[in-house]
């Protein structure tokens, strides 16, 4: 596996973990 590629994936994924993340905590707090 190309490890610049890879290294895109894994920061990518952080990328969508962290918007998740925001958008979960954002939809609690209009609970």
């Amino acid at each position: 596996m190309d490890t610049k590629l890879y290294n895109k994936l894994k920061e990518l994924s952080e990328q969508t973990k962290i918007l998740i993340f925001r958008l979960l905590d954002e939809a609690l707090e209009y609970c």
